[in-house]
C-alpha cells in the first residue's frame, strides 16, 4: 500500500495484492471417490484518488483496478438440484470503481 498527499485534502494512493481460498475437497459424482481442487490465488492491482471538500461534508474516491486469478473456483450444475464446484482455470477483471458521498444535513 502506498499513499502520496497531494493536498492536504486530497490522496493518491496505489496497492498490490495477492489473496487466496483454500482447495475444495469435492466427490465425483460418478464414483463418490473424493477429489480436491486446486488452491485459488488472485492478485489485485488498484489506484486511485480520494478525498473531501474544505468543509468535509462531501467526500470522493475514483480508483481503477485489475485483478488475476489462477486456478478459479466456480461452481456448475451437472443435473436439475446438483452443483459441483470445478476448477475454471484463469480469469482476469478490470474496472473503475467511484464513490462520492455527502452530509445533506448539518446536523441531526
Amino acid at each position: 500500500d502506498l499513499s502520496f498527499a497531494l493536498t492536504p485534502r486530497t490522496t493518491l494512493y496505489g496497492l498490490v495484492s495477492r489473496g487466496r481460498r483454500s482447495p475444495v475437497l469435492d466427490f465425483d459424482l460418478n464414483t463418490l471417490a473424493p477429489r480436491e481442487t486446486a488452491e485459488e490465488t488472485v492478485w489485485n492491482y488498484e489506484a486511485g484518488v480520494r478525498g473531501y471538500s474544505a468543509t468535509r461534508r462531501m467526500s470522493y474516491e475514483l480508483s481503477a483496478f485489475q485483478y488475476y486469478f489462477d486456478h478459479f473456483q466456480t461452481e456448475r450444475v451437472v443435473s436439475p438440484g446438483v452443483v459441483q464446484s470445478f476448477d475454471g482455470g484463469r480469469a482476469r477483471g478490470q474496472g473503475v470503481d467511484t464513490t462520492l458521498r455527502a452530509d445533506l444535513e448539518k446536523e441531526l
